[in-house]
């Protein structure tokens, strides 16, 4: 992958409106109903928790990204040092084209007056070749740590003209208390790139199916959620008595009789608000994360205002008629729902090195990322709790609660249209997020992303971004009912995504770069829970989880 360049990257805000509308999708508007089931005070001491295994997964895979970037710094300075020993090798043979005498002359015989052509400037050698051919041991050592130190703070204020050199230093001369420019955040390596790095042949099988179940399913799971949001709020609403799937599908779509001929149904509405959608946000796929600041920042705007009246609401509510919802404080026969929850509603790791590499000032990364989930807590328990008791009864979505009616007052009318369209807000946003991230570990599944600009431009730029959309819109089309894949995706396939894979990749590469750089060099992205013991916990949660999510899926069949 190219590293990102200058003009592409945005500011660490930006950056965290990024991962903040990647992680608060549709799964908030399950809390409510989960807080309600499950107690609020185990449903608080529940999604603090699992906030906090989020992070520290979250700072696994930054710490990975680090890893994958010294990697490839290391590759590229063997590759510049073995140039380098090449061209001594070819300036020490003499070429046949060189019989002029005059300057093969003897350097000691030449005379004073004479210069000897042995000396020149033709050859580039960098300080750090001269440090090591006339400097012993203690003089390249106070070298390089001075340089090391020199590169150290200028990192905190990049500039246009700045040099790669400096990225190059020798990494077992830096010492523990200086930072290795070897550790960086610059090139964007996907997940997919790290597992061909640092997991051997059936850890980067079960990585690729993992990955691929997951954001397929979740590509497929929005598009039929925003397309079903339409179809809801542009058709008539659903008789009480229509109970079948099926029935609704039928269903004409506005006030009309279904056996009128060329009836419009709510199936054709949904279809056709499917492929507006994929009309709409295809677009972007063929692009990078970064073309869609604009859109981010918008809808950014539109999430926080609908949580904002959301909120509003219920504490108004709350105010007017009292609690409503009497939720018990510790139920543990709500665990399993309030678990599923959860999980799906911190999940950002598959797309994390795509949004985090283009970030400009990274030094304060993981303060700034544990900010916003501090954030995200806070904004999802104070829409829980205000929507746990205003309700007596909640609707397992949210904004199913706040549905428009036929209403007389315009304002509320609008409101409660703007809250019905709540999913194509959030979901419009992740949908080119999740896609790009798909297209980008395809494409390092299937090429060599360190000459991705040799290949064919079909192949990279329309061939990988067909191949991301098509399956999830062919199976949306033609099968709207994906409760199914809803189960599987957000259950083993996110606990994988989100637990397991992160700790098996960070676990992999810090061997590898020990074993490759050696222990003197310091990662200064380096997770705050790197003790092996952080690494059991998650690796025991996990299984935890599998075992809590089949107990929610088995009773919701049962």
């Amino acid at each position: 992958m190219p590293v990102t360049e200058t003009g592409d990257q945005y500011s660490v805000w930006v950056g965290l409106i990024y991962i903040f509308n990647l992680i608060v999708g549709t799964g908030a508007l399950t809390l409510p109903a989960a807080f309600a089931r499950a107690g609020w005070g185990l449903s608080t001491i529940s999604l603090l928790f699992l906030a906090f295994m989020s992070f520290m997964n979250a700072t696994y895979v930054i710490e990975t990204l680090a890893c994958a970037n010294a990697v490839f710094k290391w590759k590229r300075l063997q590759f510049i040092k073995r140039n380098s020993i090449q061209d001594h090798e070819s300036d020490e043979e003499p070429s046949s084209s060189q019989h002029h005498y005059g300057e093969l002359e003897d350097p000691l015989v030449c005379g004073e007056s004479i210069p000897s052509r042995y000396y020149s400037l033709d050859k580039r050698v960098e300080l750090g070749e001269m440090a090591n051919l006339f400097l012993n041991k203690s003089g390249r050592t106070m070298f390089y740590c001075t340089l090391c130190i020199q590169d150290h703070e200028s990192d905190e204020e990049p500039s246009s003209s700045q040099h790669h050199y400096g990225e190059l230093e020798d990494p077992l001369v830096c010492g523990e208390s200086i930072p290795s420019r070897y550790y960086s955040l610059d090139k964007r390596v996907e997940l997919g790139e790290m597992a061909n790095l640092f997991l051997n042949k059936s850890g980067r099988t079960m990585f690729y199916c993992t990955l691929c179940v997951y954001l397929y399913g979740d590509l497929s799971i929005y598009s039929a959620a925003v397309a079903k949001s339409m179809m809801d709020i542009v058709c008539s609403t659903v008789p009480a008595n229509a109970s079948n799937t099926t029935d609704w599908d039928a269903l004409p779509c506005f006030n009309v009789s279904s056996t009128a001929p060329d009836a419009y149904t709510r199936l054709d509405c949904y279809r056709v608000a499917l492929l507006t959608f994929f009309a709409v946000t295809g677009p972007f796929i063929f692009s990078n994360v970064q073309k869609t600041k604009y859109l981010q920042l918008f809808t950014s705007g539109m999430r926080w205002l609908a949580f904002a009246i959301m909120i509003s609401m219920a504490i108004y509510l709350l105010i007017g008629h009292g609690p409503q919802g009497k939720p018990p404080a510790f139920d543990f026969t709500g665990m399993p729902t309030l678990f599923g929850a959860c999980v799906y509603s911190f999940m950002c790791h598959h797309s994390l090195p795509g949004l985090i590499s283009p970030i400009r000032g990274k030094n304060r990364l993981g303060l700034h990322l544990a900010l916003d989930y501090a954030l995200i807590s806070v904004f999802y328990l104070l829409l829980a709790f205000t929507g746990a008791f205003a309700f007596a009864k909640l609707s397992d979505l949210y904004t199913l609660n706040f549905v428009p009616t036929d209403n007389e007052n315009i304002i509320l009318e609008i409101v409660e249209y703007f809250l019905a369209l709540f999913p194509v807000f959030t979901l419009s946003t992740s949908f080119p997020i999740i896609a790009i991230t798909l297209r980008n570990n395809l494409q390092s599944l299937f090429l060599d992303t360190t000459r991705l600009e040799s290949y064919n431009i079909i192949l990279r730029k329309l061939l990988f971004p067909i191949i991301t959309v098509a399956p999830p819109l062919l199976l949306t089309y033609f099968l709207e009912d994906i409760g199914i894949l809803i189960k599987f995706t957000g259950s083993y396939a996110g606990t994988g995504i989100q637990y397991l894979m992160p700790t098996f990749l960070v676990l992999s590469a810090r061997r590898h770069c020990t074993n490759l750089l050696g222990l003197g060099v310091v990662n200064k992205y380096k997770s705050p829970f790197s003790h092996i013991a952080w690494a059991v916990f998650v690796l025991l949660w996990s299984f935890m989880c599998i075992i809590l999510v089949s107990v929610n899926i088995f009773e919701k069949n049962s």
